[in-house]
């Protein structure tokens, strides 16, 4: 699946606009067991996502970033870009944009 997103960088405010790719990994038309695993390509970069519930919420890791975060529904914009760019993260609003994104479309895709 191919997406273009455009919109503001919150840093600069200046326009930015990319296309990002997601790669569904083990798994058909549907996600079905957790961890839920992907592949988003954007700006450059490959991101290794694995996201699904824990306890208390869920929760994305991305291996080949040496990073994780708690996220709201996968399916929140605005909530899971603020978690993916707290002050210690290793991605910028750029790769957190298209992760958000990733996660959003993805969201669609859960086996309910």
């Amino acid at each position: 699946m191919s997406f273009l997103f455009s919109g503001n960088s919150l840093s600069d405010n200046r326009e930015f606009c990319f296309r990002f790719q997601v790669l569904l990994l083990y798994a058909t038309h549907r996600l079905k067991e957790e961890p839920y695993e992907a592949e988003v390509n954007a700006m450059g970069y490959s991101f290794h996502i694995l996201f699904g519930h824990h306890r208390d919420g869920w929760f994305l890791c991305i291996p080949n970033w040496n990073f994780g975060c708690e996220l709201a529904h996968p399916s929140d914009l605005f909530w899971n870009m603020d978690s993916m760019t707290r002050e210690t993260s290793k991605l910028d609003y750029e790769d957190a944009t298209a992760i958000a994104y990733a996660l959003n479309t993805l969201s669609s895709y859960l086996e309910k």
